[in-house]
C-alpha cells in the first residue's frame, strides 16, 4: 500500500531532511525503495545503516496509525495524493505524511496567508494581529498559523471569530493539543470550517526540536508569512527564513523601536520584508480575482470533524487532570541552528561551504561560491534568519 510505505518511508529520513529528498530524487518513490533488494541499495552506494533501518521499517506494521485515522476521518495525505497541496510539494523538502484534520476543499485555488510571532506578545501585537487575520478572513483569505500561545492564538481566533478558514499546523501528533489550553481553540478550527494538520505521526509529542521544523509547512503552504511581533532570536524569523528560502512573500509589522518584541519585524522590514500596518498592505501585493474566496463561514461538513476532545492514539480517552509540561517551542537556539542544516537548499548550503571563521566580504562570497551576487545576498539573509552566520563590521561574514 503506498500510503503505508510513505510512513514507512518517514520513520526512515526523519521529517523532510534533505536525505529524504535525496533518496526520492534516485529511487522516485517509497514503494520501489522498500521493494529493493539490500544487495542493489549497497551497489547504489547506500551504507550499511541506512540499509539496515530501510530493512527494519518495510517490516513495520502502520496498520494501528491507519484505523486511528479512519476512525477519526483523518486523511493521510503524501505527495502522490491530489488533494496534497501544490504549494507544499514544491519546497524544497515536502513532508512525506500530512495528517489532516477538518476542512481542505480547494486549498490551491485560495489565497493563503501566515501569521506567525512571539509567544510572550504585547497587547499592540495582540491588536494588531486580530484585526489583520479578522480583515484578511473577511476577504475570503485563508490564514496559517502554529496553534502556539500569543500570536498564533490570536490568529486563529480572531479569524474564527470573522467566520473565516483558518490552518493550524502543529509540532506534534494531531491527536495532541500544545499547548493543552488550546483545546477548545482546536474545536472551534474545527466546527467553524477549517483544518488542523500536522507532519508527525499521531501520538507524537511536542518536542522542542519538532517547531522550527513544523515552520517550513507554514511557510511552504502559504502565498505569503506575517511577522507580526518577535525578538531577534525569534522562532517566527525561522518561518520567515523559509518563506525567503522558497521565493515567498515576507511581510512585517513596525512596532516601537523601544520594544524588544518588534526586534524581529523592525528587521525584517530593514532587509526588505514589506510593511504591513494593515490587511490592505498585504492584499495590494495580489489580484484577488486570481483567487477562489475562502468564504467567510464555509462550513465544515460532519464527516470531515475528527477527533473528540481528548482522544489519543494508542491511549485511553483523557477526561482531564493537570496539563503535561512540554519542552518550550523556543526560537533559534544553538540546537535549532543545527537542526536548520539538515533543512537548508543547494544554494544555501553551497555559500556555507565557501565561508569560513574568519570574516568575509559578500564580493568574496560570490567569487568562492560561484553564486551570483543576487543570490549570494539573498542567501545570507536566510542564513543570518536561521542563526547559522555571524555578522561583523563592514559587512562581513563567518560561520
Amino acid at each position: 500500500m503506498a500510503v503505508a510505505d510513505w510512513i514507512r518511508f518517514q520513520q526512515v529520513y526523519g521529517f523532510g531532511s534533505v536525505r529524504a529528498a535525496k533518496a526520492l530524487e534516485k529511487w522516485h518513490s517509497p514503494t520501489l525503495l522498500f521493494h529493493t533488494e539490500e544487495r542493489l541499495l549497497r551497489q547504489h552506494g547506500m551504507k550499511e545503516e541506512e540499509c539496515r533501518r530501510i530493512t527494519e521499517a518495510a517490516k513495520t506494521d502502520v496498520s494501528p496509525i491507519l484505523s486511528f485515522c479512519e476512525k477519526n476521518k483523518v486523511r493521510i495525505l503524501t505527495p502522490e495524493d491530489d488533494l496534497y497541496p501544490d504549494r507544499l510539494r514544491h519546497i524544497y523538502s515536502p513532508p512525506a505524511v500530512l495528517y489532516v484534520a477538518g476542512n481542505w476543499e480547494n486549498i490551491d485555488e485560495i489565497l493563503t496567508i501566515a501569521v506567525v510571532g512571539t509567544r510572550r506578545c504585547t497587547e499592540y501585537g495582540s491588536r494588531t494581529a486580530r484585526q489583520i487575520s479578522a480583515d484578511l478572513a473577511a476577504r475570503g483569505v485563508i490564514t496559517v498559523s502554529g496553534l502556539a500561545k500569543g500570536i498564533d492564538s490570536c490568529c486563529h481566533d480572531a479569524t474564527v471569530q470573522a467566520g473565516g478558514r483558518t490552518i493550524a499546523v502543529q509540532g506534534c501528533g494531531i491527536d495532541v493539543t500544545y499547548p493543552a489550553a488550546n483545546r477548545g481553540l482546536k474545536r472551534k478550527i474545527l466546527e467553524n470550517g477549517g483544518a488542523v494538520i500536522s507532519e508527525f505521526p499521531p501520538g507524537a509529542e511536542p518536542n522542542a526540536y519538532h517547531f522550527p521544523i513544523r515552520n517550513r509547512i507554514i511557510a511552504g503552504l502559504s502565498h505569503g508569512t506575517l511577522v507580526v511581533e518577535g525578538e531577534q532570536q525569534s522562532g517566527s524569523l525561522i518561518t520567515a527564513g523559509f518563506a525567503l528560502t522558497e521565493g515567498r512573500d515576507v511581510f512585517a509589522v513596525p512596532g516601537n523601536v523601544d520594544s524588544a518584541m518588534s526586534q524581529a519585524p523592525n528587521w525584517l522590514i530593514r532587509e526588505g520584508a514589506v510593511m504591513a500596518r494593515d490587511a490592505g498592505d498585504i492584499l495590494a501585493e495580489y489580484d484577488l480575482a486570481e483567487y477562489r474566496a475562502a468564504g467567510p463561514a464555509d462550513a465544515a461538513l460532519p464527516e470531515q470533524m475528527p477527533l473528540e476532545t481528548g482522544e489519543r492514539f494508542g491511549r485511553p480517552r483523557q477526561s482531564g487532570g493537570a496539563a503535561r509540561k512540554s519542552p518550550t517551542p523556543g526560537a533559534a537556539s544553538a540546537r535549532g541552528a543545527d537542526l536548520m542544516l539538515e533543512h537548508l537548499n543547494q544554494n544555501q548550503r553551497i555559500l556555507l561551504g565557501a565561508m569560513s571563521s574568519e570574516p568575509q566580504t559578500a564580493d568574496e562570497l560570490v567569487a568562492q561560491s560561484g553564486l551570483s551576487v543576487p543570490e549570494v545576498l539573498s542567501v545570507l539573509t536566510q542564513l543570518e534568519i536561521f542563526g547559522i552566520i555571524k555578522i561583523h563590521a563592514g559587512h562581513r561574514f563567518s560561520r
